[in-house]
């Protein structure tokens, strides 16, 4: 069988046809909701239905009295709601189409021959017929029928279950016409070692694993762990609020009775009250905390992706505001992975890069043992050590690859056999460590070690001659021959120092792991500012001396961690979660994945592998430790945004009860009809809430310690928030009620209405910012849609035909005035109350900077 995969792929039209013909290689996942169902589900809430069948009950009863205004009533009732109802489905379907947009950009990648030559496509374009070609870390996209394998093993769990990898060969002329496992390599699997290119024989729906997960096709996504905790939480204040409501109704229709007229009946009595008590249930039930999480959720997310933070799951927003550990690489995270030949040294001598041709042989077999190539455009493609190198080689090979042992993060090493004229070479190429058993090993380690202290990496490369009947195994690695050491230099980040700074006043530990040498990890670490004086730097072989226990005690003192394997990775992630840390862990390699998958949030390199990338929650596209921190950033905002909105909501809700069982006990009258509790509910609870949830991030929110995994919204006095909240929004408008009732009930229920709803309005500037109402600077939205519900508020009641039927009087001026003044009191006493807090906390700061001072 050939191994010149250019022999073989599609050109661009056969593929694009193909492509039309088959469709794209995806599984399915089921038929996504439209737009009209999510409006449908809004009306699947208890209380909605309720109040629906109530509005129609009163409709019959207006139409069969022949009461115009009756009739008009239960017909804006039921606007209100539609209206209502269409807003929540809208930031829904934004949601949704957000998240699948954002999902195309974490789809796996495939290289493909198309026209002749390597590329790179999107697996959802990958067809039948492509030439597809897979390395080590690469995910499997479709079915293949091998056609070249080298060394391959191929993880197949997401199919069979079973976590060991799997050996796979390639398919002879005479067997290709008979399907063979061992010779197949499946979509979902993927590779653990070695390469391979084959023939794609089956895409999407019709591989083995899209057979399987269209028997799972339909079921619902889960719940995020706050949208649950949201939910549970609109479910206790949902029971609550019934039976004030409940109490409200019974309270209401018998006072209603009693005062019955002559044209009263006892069923348009009990009518009408049901109808408000079924509405101020409506009003003040949050049944739509966990839609509002999805779509703040959803904007984050879409922020992040801007800052080249690719997030895969909603949970990982929710993780990232609460990291208090970052363990980062140092190459190409850390570094400007921007690596340049700083010089060689022979054995004998360093030279410089500048004259590289004085060691040419040893540069030209450092290339043989590289996997560097150019793309269809011309360009270098592959690992940045290596291009560093072979740019000084020159363009003619004239060895030929005869053998390969990739490298593996675990030994460190990668080794390949080639034939140069009639001569066999055994080139390995990798840590210095790692080839301890060359007899001149002393030499060059001791070399090694000048040069890391000053912040270089160091590869070393050994070269023997051996026979044609060479060992195809890992014997090869034994015996080295070091005859050079290979110097890179790769600068810090720029944006790395700023970034540690920013983690450190927020309260987040960096730690640096890598598999560079403990000296060049220590050089650069210091540099950047993650390792203090009192911060500890180990290496691998410490880590392999001491258990579990002992690293869990020491990880709070270590900074940084130099030639370690993946296994460390994972050791070190569980080490901290045991000091009840929330770790963010960076990778890029196949066995990164499960640290990756351990960590509270898994961070990939886009430049990683596919493996790492399916098991990470987020993807950073520029492989910078900056984004990481960032994201961090983002995902605080995110979760001190949603608090914000649901304490907004829930203390509206709360108010709105209090506000209307207490006039019933005060007045035997509620001081809001129907109308005029949803039209509330729609102004307050729509526009603002959501505003308030995605507001921009602000300056200091990482000037602050992490917040606690346990933290919910009633921690740190947010409970008794919200009954104060309440209480005075009841206050407020009971108080502008007693004023109103002094013109007559008309005038009662207008101030009432008036006060509720802007006092909420006001309510909502005050909680956009730790700085409250009297912060300047606004959001354009934020801006837009207060003036929008103050404008809905002025709507209904100034316009003539809309105040007759909301049941609303025009006012004397001064009553207006009075009705503002009512409504911005609560805000005020919030923002008092928020000045003496941080004026106490200010005081209480200074009289122990002063005790220190005096104690020095």
């Amino acid at each position: 069988m050939k191994t010149d995969m250019t022999a073989f792929g599609l050109t661009s039209e056969e593929a694009a046809r193909r492509l039309v013909q088959d469709g794209p290689n995806v599984t399915e996942e089921g038929k996504k909701a439209s737009f009209v169902k999510m409006f449908a589900s809004q009306f699947c809430d208890l209380m909605i239905v309720i109040l629906l069948v109530a509005a129609a009950l009163s409709l019959v009863i207006a139409i069969v009295s022949g009461d115009v205004g009756d009739i008009l009533e239960p017909i804006i009732i039921v606007a209100i709601v539609l209206a209502n109802a269409t807003l929540g489905a809208l930031q829904e379907f934004r949601a949704e189409k957000s998240l699948q947009e954002l999902k195309k950009l974490t789809s796996p990648r495939t290289k493909v021959v198309r026209d002749g030559k390597l590329c790179v496509i999107g697996g959802a374009d990958v067809v039948c017929g492509d030439c597809a070609v897979f390395d080590a870390g690469d995910v499997v996209t479709a079915d293949v029928k091998l056609l070249f394998a080298e060394s391959l093993q191929v993880n197949q769990s997401a199919l069979t279950g079973e976590s060991v990898p799997v050996e796979k060969s390639a398919y002879t002329l005479q067997t290709m016409a008979v399907s063979d496992d061992a010779r197949t390599v499946y979509a979902g699997s993927f590779v653990t070692k070695g390469r391979c290119f084959g023939i794609v024989h089956r895409t999407g729906k019709n591989t083995e694993i899209g057979k399987v997960a269209a028997l799972i096709t339909g079921r619902e996504t889960p719940l995020t762990p706050l949208q649950q905790k949201l939910k549970h939480l609109g479910k206790v204040i949902g029971v609550v609020c019934l039976a004030v409501c409940a109490v409200v109704f019974v309270t209401a229709f018998v006072k209603g009775v009693n005062r019955m007229g002559d044209g009263d009946t006892l069923l348009s009595v009990f009518v009408d009250i049901f109808l408000t008590s079924v509405s101020l249930a409506v009003a003040a039930i949050p049944e739509g905390l966990p839609a509002v999480v999805t779509v703040v959720l959803a904007k984050g997310i879409e922020s992040m992706a801007r800052k080249n933070a690719v997030v895969k799951r909603l949970t990982s927003v929710e993780s990232l505001g609460s990291a208090t550990v970052i363990c980062s690489d140092k190459t190409g995270t850390l570094t400007q992975n921007k690596m340049t030949l700083y010089g060689v040294f022979d054995g004998r001598k360093f030279v410089s890069g500048g004259n590289i041709a004085e060691v040419a042989p040893l540069v030209e077999r450092f290339a043989d043992c590289c996997d560097v190539t150019t793309d269809g455009d011309g360009n270098t493609v592959g690992d940045p050590t290596e291009i560093a190198v072979t740019v000084h080689a020159t363009a003619a090979k004239k060895s030929t690859r005869m053998f390969e042992l990739p490298f593996d993060s675990n030994r460190k090493l990668m080794t390949v056999v080639v034939r140069d004229g009639g001569e066999y070479f055994v080139v390995t190429k990798g840590s210095p460590e790692a080839m301890n058993t060359s007899a001149n090993y002393a030499l060059f380690e001791r070399q090694s070690a000048v040069y890391a202290r000053r912040g270089f990496r160091v590869l070393a490369l050994s070269v023997k001659k051996v026979g044609a009947d060479f060992p195809r195994s890992a014997r090869l690695e034994s015996d080295f021959n070091i005859v050079g050491l290979f110097v890179i230099a790769d600068p810090p980040r720029k944006e790395a120092l700023n970034a540690v700074k920013t983690c450190k006043a927020a309260g987040i530990k960096p730690v640096m792991i890598t598999g560079d040498s403990l000296a060049t990890a220590t050089e650069i670490a210091s540099s950047l500012g993650i390792k203090d004086e009192n911060d500890r730097a180990v290496d691998g072989v410490y880590l392999d001396k001491i258990d579990d226990e002992t690293l869990a005690k020491e990880v709070p003192d270590i900074a940084v961690y130099a030639r370690v394997t993946p296994a460390d990775k994972l050791r070190i992630v569980e080490a901290w979660q045991k000091n009840g840390a929330v770790v963010a862990m960076t990778g890029d390699g196949v066995n990164d994945a499960p640290a990756l998958k351990r960590a509270d949030i898994g961070c990939a390199m886009g430049s990683g592998t596919e493996v790492a990338k399916n098991a990470a929650d987020m993807i950073l596209a520029d492989d910078n430790f900056a984004t990481v921190v960032d994201a961090v950033s983002l995902g605080r905002s995110v979760y001190e945004n949603i608090k914000k909105s649901v304490m907004y909501l829930v203390t509206c809700n709360v108010g709105e009860v209090l506000c209307v069982l207490f006039a019933l006990l005060l007045w035997d009258v509620s001081p809001l009809s129907a109308m005029q509790l949803l039209w509330v509910n729609l102004v307050t609870d729509g526009l603002p809430g959501l505003a308030l949830g995605i507001y921009k991030q602000e300056n200091d929110v990482m000037n602050r310690t992490p917040r606690s995994a346990t933290e919910n919204f009633f921690s740190h006095g947010g409970g008794m928030r919200i009954i104060v909240g309440g209480v005075l929004f009841g206050l407020v408008t009971l108080v502008g009620y007693a004023v109103g009732n002094t013109f007559g009930a008309g005038e009662a229920s207008t101030v009432a209405f008036l006060v509720l709803s802007m006092s909420q309005l006001f309510f909502a500037l005050e909680m956009r910012s730790r700085r409250g109402l009297f912060d300047r600077d606004i959001t354009p939205f934020m801006a837009w849609t207060t003036v929008l519900s103050f404008a809905l508020v002025g709507v209904v009641s100034f316009v003539p035909p809309l105040m007759s039927l909301f049941g609303l009087s025009q006012l004397p001026v001064w009553m207006y005035v009075v009705s503002v003044f009512l409504a911005v009191a609560p805000s005020l006493a919030y923002a008092a109350a928020r000045a003496i807090n941080l004026h106490g906390k200010f005081t209480l700061r200074s009289v122990r900077k002063q005790k220190l001072t005096d104690r020095t």
